[in-house]
């Protein structure tokens, strides 16, 4: 098997390179750029489009952490979980159902339960403006990324449903008619390996460009697993895109993308735990179930970007989305258990579950100024998705009969914001977005008894929801360098059926209401020292009403409205250039939170809780990159880095649980190499949690000796090889 995915991954790597390899034009411009990029000096200025619009990141009125595709590179982000030790109160982990899945949670609310179709997300992830509704395959690994923003604070006016707390925006690369691309391959420990290959050039010249990239990954085994013999812990993920764009002359644009990812591995590897005991298997860091657990997830994206300039300075952009997700994963609840007279395990309860959605969306924007003192946009949102969810169980190795889930959602928005520049200085803008959604969910549940005792329930039931969040901001560009801005916005995430409570059909109909935030925001953003020294900081306040959050009844993941709650706290974040050629950054977060009031019959409520899920009180992440010349012609340079990021322990479940308390967490990476003069050689040595610092990242409560916990991954280290026109 392990020849198999080395002879992929090679294939690809060579492809990309003899593709590289035919462009010597290209080289030679690039290389030119790379010279004089090297020559500058101060820190680059980043681009967002957090707004809908083109700008610089130092005068946007909202809190983004923005990346570059180099500088994820630099400091060795390969993924969606990587990229969250870089960000000021954002948590992002693997979801316990499936791998491919991320628990994403921003200042203070989010979504655990990634792993079952019928619960959304408080965080929005999009991917070239397209919105993915499902958080299982949005554990991205980041191939052709131009940049990603990361936005915290409610973003519900211009970028749509259940957007409560952020948003994740992926903006990949795409075709402009220059020649461009870049391969690379990287081999490391635990049978790693990694290549990426991306190529665009124009195919038409004038009138079409296309881009076309590759990816594939493996990582081995790294859990004992005694019951079944061997190692666990191996994921293979691989995929590829390939994009056109009008690049012709005119005010119409045109841009399209195809992508496909498939991942497929051992699963999310969970730890049985008997509370107040050690592992039933014995050493920290042993999966113990007899049963393999799974993970299988493949993703079809489609989208198509239309645009037309009008004469009087008025922008139409079309936005169409397409995405089809079969998502599987397969656990067993109890982890296994010994036999007293044998020794050996057997299963408890095993879970499969397997899931397939179809998601289709639709956005027509119109923006424009006025007078040149106000920026405006103007929109409408259609989404339409169908999931269907199928849980197969089986108890004591008897088949149990399927529970089959059908949900059809189906949301409208017309949504507005304006920019007004009143005074030199000062800018006011407003903005609000309407909301009109449903469901609809039918299904068949069994009772969970053996035959000939099993009988199926039908259920099913109907929700709608109708929400507008308004914005209001005020800011103020008090000198060339320093920005300050307030905001108050409201977000709004719908509310949904309890629909992997498979085992109570009432339980299964007792839905779950709407939650929303009212957000205050204050913030600066500064440069000083001729731009070598960035500091940006802001205090926010989130009051959520009805917060959703999750909790075990059974075997079973129950989403309940706890209360109304209060998180704030400051953030900051800083990067120096103090010499050129080293770069030092820095991030941080204090977070303060409390229940204002507990809603009856909830987790929350009887534990009597005073601190809400996943909510850290310290996070911490500081770094540099540091280049030096070796000097003489062909020489080269070498290039280091390193980052160190904490978090201060946090608890996972409402209710407070031992099983649920996750202890405080430190990694450290770093990585060494070599660059060519031209920038467009690299060869990298890295690794990933250098000091194999091993913690657990999250846990669930089943009930009595069903407890689990997931674990970090060891430490990895790998050497990468790069080749960029």
């Amino acid at each position: 098997m392990r020849t198999a995915l080395s002879f992929k991954g090679l294939l690809l790597t060579g492809a990309g390179l003899a593709i590289l390899a035919a462009s010597p034009s290209a080289y030679a411009q690039n290389a030119n750029a790379a010279q004089d990029e090297a020559a500058s000096d101060g820190l680059q200025v980043i681009t967002v489009t957090a707004q809908r619009r083109s700008e610089n990141l130092q005068s946007t009125p909202v809190a983004v952490t923005a990346f570059t595709g180099d500088s994820l590179k630099t400091m060795q982000v390969s993924s969606v979980l990587d990229m969250a030790q870089h960000v000021p109160n954002v948590s992002f982990t693997s979801a316990l159902a499936s791998s491919s899945s991320v628990a994403a949670f921003i200042r203070g609310a989010g979504q655990a339960n990634a792993g079952f179709a019928f619960t959304d997300s408080a965080v929005g992830f999009y991917v070239d403006d397209v919105y993915h509704a499902r958080l299982s395959g949005t554990n991205l690994l980041f191939n052709d990324i131009d940049r990603i923003e990361v936005l915290r604070g409610p973003q519900g006016t211009l970028y749509g449903r259940n957007n409560l707390t952020g948003a994740v925006k992926v903006v990949r690369k795409q075709a402009d008619g220059t020649t461009f691309g870049s391969a690379e391959g990287s081999y490391g420990s635990r049978d790693y390996n990694d290549q990426k290959a991306t190529f665009s050039t124009a195919i038409a010249p004038d009138k079409l460009a296309v881009i076309v990239s590759g990816f594939h990954q493996y990582k081995g085994d790294y859990y004992d697993a005694p019951a079944i013999g061997g190692k666990r812990g191996k994921d293979e993920q691989y995929g590829a895109r390939v994009g056109l764009a009008w690049i012709g002359d005119g005010p119409f644009s045109a841009k399209a993308n195809v992508s496909y990812t498939h991942e497929k591995g051992d699963g999310a590897a969970q730890i049985n735990f008997t509370e107040g005991l050690k592992e039933t298997g014995g050493a920290f860091g042993t999966y113990i179930s007899p049963i393999p657990s799974s993970s299988f997830n493949e993703q079809i994206n489609a989208d198509l970007t239309l645009g037309y300039d009008f004469d009087n300075g008025l922008k139409l952009k079309a936005i169409t989305g397409y995405i089809r997700g079969d998502d599987r994963f397969r656990f067993d609840v109890y982890g296994g258990q010994v036999n007293a007279t044998t020794g050996a395990y057997t299963a408890g309860f095993d879970r499969r579950s397997d899931m397939i959605n179809h998601q289709f969306s639709q956005e027509l924007q119109l923006s424009g100024d006025v007078g040149g003192n106000i920026q405006f946009i103007l929109g409408g949102y259609y989404f339409h998705e169908t999931i269907r969810q199928v849980f197969n169980d089986n108890v004591l190795g008897y088949q149990v009969l399927p529970d089959t889930i059908h949900q059809v959602t189906n949301s409208y928005a017309g949504f507005g914001q304006a920019t007004w520049r009143f005074a030199p200085r000062f800018s006011l803008t407003l903005g609000g977005r309407y909301t009109r959604e449903t469901k609809d969910i039918d299904a068949t549940l069994s009772n969970g008894l053996f035959l000939p005792s099993q009988t199926l329930t039908a259920v099913g039931g109907h929700l709608s929801f109708t929400n507008f969040s308004p914005k209001g901001e005020i800011d103020f560009q008090a000198t060339r360098d320093i920005f300050i801005y307030a905001s108050i916005s409201r977000g709004f995430q719908s509310g949904g059926f309890n629909a992997s409570v498979v085992a109570n059909p009432t339980l299964f109909n007792t839905p779950y209401g709407a939650e929303t935030v009212t957000a205050y925001e204050a913030g600066m953003k500064s440069e000083f020292f001729d731009h070598h020294l960035r500091v940006n900081a802001d205090w926010f306040v989130n009051r959520f009403g009805e917060i959703q959050t999750n909790t075990y009844v059974g075997t079973s993941v129950v989403t309940q409205n706890a209360g109304t709650a209060l998180v704030h706290g400051p953030e900051l974040e800083v990067t120096a250039e103090p010499v050129h050629g080293l770069t030092l950054f820095g991030n941080g977060s204090l977070t303060l939170d409390k229940y204002l009031k507990l809603n009856a019959n909830t987790a929350a409520a009887r534990a009597n809780a005073d601190a809400l899920p996943r909510v850290s009180k310290w996070q911490y992440n500081i770094g540099f990159n540091a280049r030096h010349s070796l000097g003489g012609e062909g020489m080269g340079m070498l290039h280091a880095s390193s980052s160190l990021a904490y978090r201060s322990s946090y608890n996972v479940d409402p209710g407070l649980v031992a099983i649920s308390q996750m202890p405080a967490q430190t990694l450290l990476n770093a990585a060494v190499g070599w660059t060519s003069d031209n920038g467009k050689l690299d060869v990298t040595l890295s690794a990933d949690n250098l000091t194999n610092n091993r913690f657990y990242v999250t846990g669930s409560n089943y009930g009595v000796n069903r407890k689990s916990r997931l674990q970090n991954e060891p430490r990895l280290v790998k050497i990468a090889v790069s080749y960029k026109l």
